[in-house]
């Protein structure tokens, strides 16, 4: 996971004190985000997480379908019948939304996917695992991490 790629790309609010880098920034001082700080580290990822859950839910339209569909149209290509990346990332996609809504946990790995996922369920909550791995549930499901147990 690119943290701060994505944060850039979705344009994610976030302040210098809530990073563990904070003593060796200069914008620290200010209380204002460096529009050029790649080093970002939230002091609290489960906290930042639901908060741009947050973020994402007040800024996205829900999509008026159950699942992510996409058309894969081959534009002057050769259809040669082979999974594209794009399938399995669908499928992902999609796999991930039904078991949200069975209420099991699921696993993604950037916040696109958390995004494109948000589209479709309502009430997610993340945890973080650990090296990249942000886990989901539904708000009553309890979800277990590595540091602590969330009910």
């Amino acid at each position: 996971m690119n943290l701060n790629n994505d944060i850039l790309r979705y344009a994610i609010p976030h302040q210098c004190n809530q990073c563990t880098m904070n003593p060796c920034c200069d914008f620290s001082c200010h209380n204002t985000p460096n529009p050029r700080c790649m080093k970002f580290v939230p002091d609290n990822m489960d906290d930042f997480l639901n908060d741009t859950i947050t973020y994402f839910e007040l800024n996205m339209t829900k999509s008026k379908y159950n699942k992510l569909q996409r058309i894969c149209t081959y534009n002057r290509a050769t259809n040669d019948k082979v999974t594209t990346l794009d399938t399995y990332y669908v499928n992902f996609i999609n796999d991930c939304i039904s078991e949200l809504r069975k209420g099991k946990t699921v696993y993604v790995f950037k916040l696109s996917q958390l995004w494109e996922i948000l589209r479709f369920v309502d009430g997610v909550k993340a945890v973080y695992q650990g090296d990249g791995i942000i886990g989901l549930a539904c708000k009553n499901k309890a979800i277990k991490s590595k540091n602590n147990i969330k009910e």
